[in-house]
């Protein structure tokens, strides 16, 4: 995308003692989810005085680290170990800020929504709801998604837009819905999609199927915001719109396989970013390789 700043720029000066970035500056480039950084620091590090706008989510996951700061004025003291998390409100002012740290793997995610819809379009639930700070907490489904955007977005982000915007919509309604400061008042409307709204989104897949699929394209064509998009579309289908997408790539990659294309052409048409990421998807849904899939279909 192309607009991460500091802290999450790769590029920018470093201020922590043999810190290092897993995430180049291409892989930022690719992600089309939330600003992020994902660094290896072992040392210290005096953080300059920093303001921060939207909400952010920070973990350890790996390693340990320990934290003296001013935060909003007050001042805060953190023994951090692998799991940790903490949770900055939005407009929180961070006055002075000491790390020392081992071999600590640091995740940190900015919940801006902009990046993921700039129309802000998206529904009120998500954009309003302030969160509360908390420094430091456990919650291991919140810890696993964090790391699964760092690993997708370190591995070149080679699921695809539509994949990292389901992470970071899921990320925030989840936040939102734990840890608002005030309860939401507003819910998703109940229902699901109507026949002709899952005809348009199947259609547009099918037309689509060799390129990158997003939320919002899927959204757009049924006229509603993304978060209720995927609300109905759960409801209407039992799965999330990335598993429904990467299974009408594997439908498709079986039709032209049996058209003799060759692995690598069949990977690149079904819309998959490469033949290793195909091959492992194709696995997943069918139980077997495509090879093997591919010679038995031979043999018959």
């Amino acid at each position: 995308m192309g607009r991460h700043t500091y802290p999450y720029d790769v590029d920018a000066e470093p201020t922590l003692y043999n810190e290092r970035s897993f995430l180049t500056r291409e892989a930022l480039d690719r992600w089309a989810g939330f600003p992020l950084g994902y660094n290896f620091a072992d040392g210290t590090l005096h953080n300059p005085a920093r303001y921060r706008r939207h909400p952010s989510v920070a973990c350890i996951a790996s390693g340990w680290a320990e934290a003296t700061m001013l935060c909003n004025g007050k001042p805060f003291q953190l023994k951090t170990d692998p799991g940790s998390i903490g949770l900055f409100a939005p407009h929180t002012e961070i006055e002075r800020c000491w790390w020392r740290s081992s071999k600590a793997e640091r995740v940190v995610i900015e919940l801006d929504m902009s990046e993921l819809n700039p129309a802000m379009s998206l529904d009120d639930e998500v954009l309003d709801a302030p969160l509360d700070l908390d420094l430091q907490f456990y919650d291991t489904p919140l810890l696993q998604t964090m790391v699964a955007i760092a690993r997708e977005v370190g591995e070149g982000c080679p699921n695809g837009a539509l994949y990292a915007q389901s992470l970071c919509l899921g990320l925030a309604l989840y936040l939102r819905r734990r840890f608002a400061s005030r309860p939401l008042t507003r819910s998703f409307d109940k229902g699901r999609l109507s026949s002709r709204q899952l005809r348009a989104v199947d259609d547009y897949i099918r037309e689509s199927i060799g390129a990158d699929i997003t939320v919002d394209a899927l959204a757009g064509l049924v006229g509603l915001s993304k978060p209720h998009f995927m609300k109905l579309f759960r409801m209407t289908t039992d799965t999330s719109p990335y598993q429904y997408v990467l299974r009408a790539r594997v439908e498709a990659a079986i039709v032209l396989m049996k058209h003799g294309e060759p692995l690598a052409s069949v990977a690149r048409k079904a819309g998959f970013s490469s033949q290793s990421h195909f091959s492992a998807a194709f696995a997943r849904y069918m139980g077997i390789p495509p090879k093997r899939y591919l010679s038995g279909v031979l043999e018959k």
